[in-house]
């Protein structure tokens, strides 16, 4: 998934400039994006349905723990519901996690769920964009582009450095939307990863 192996992280989005207008409350798609004009990367066509996008409540933990579990499949884990329940009603209520969710006729398509982190070098916020996620049935929408744009949005907001991401070489699609939305793939930096030996090796 959009793992946590992110030392040392540059800057990948947004640009220098960050004098962008901003909305408040929720995002609606129905609404042009005021930087679309400025980054024509990270345009698009907005959809017919209305595509609401707004931060994960408590109450919403049963169908966002769903799609979370099956986020969690799809990155070849073992389906683990109950564990997904626990683990987002801990970020939640922890407040370490910001997880945004889309929402079309009161059902839950997909989520992304950021991380914050800083930049020593920088001396700023930024933001470990870890999960994204759209149920198959609601994709070629532009949920995935939706979810994005709100995380962009809340990055401006926060005054933080930048997005960061990581994503599977075989990921087609991520791969392909990312550079769309004004991403950059890093040329720079190797990223390394050190496992802890005490967990189970067998761990799914």
């Amino acid at each position: 998934p959009l793992v946590e192996k992110m030392e040392p992280i540059r800057q990948l989005w947004p640009p220098q400039t960050q004098s962008y207008p901003l909305f408040t409350g929720d995002t609606k798609l129905s609404r042009p994006w005021p930087w679309d004009s400025l980054h024509p990367a990270a345009s698009y066509t907005t959809p017919t349905t209305m595509i609401h996008i707004r931060k994960a409540l408590l109450s919403d933990l049963q169908p966002l723990a769903k799609l979370f579990d099956a986020y969690r499949v799809f990155y070849r884990k073992t389906s683990d519901y109950q564990g997904a329940m626990d683990f987002l009603e801990q970020r939640l209520l922890q407040k370490d996690a910001v997880i945004f969710i889309a929402e079309e006729d009161k059902k839950t398509l997909g989520f992304t769920q950021l991380y914050p982190l800083y930049s020593s070098t920088n001396m700023r916020r930024l933001w470990l964009l870890n999960d994204l996620f759209v149920a198959p049935l609601a994709r070629q929408k532009g949920v995935g582009k939706a979810l994005l744009h709100k995380a962009q949005e809340h990055c401006i907001a926060t005054d933080a450095q930048g997005l960061s991401l990581e994503t599977e070489k075989t990921n087609a699609p991520g791969n392909a939307l990312y550079p769309q939305m004004g991403f950059v793939r890093d040329q720079e930096h190797h990223f390394y990863f050190w496992e802890n030996p005490t967990l189970a090796s067998n761990e799914s």
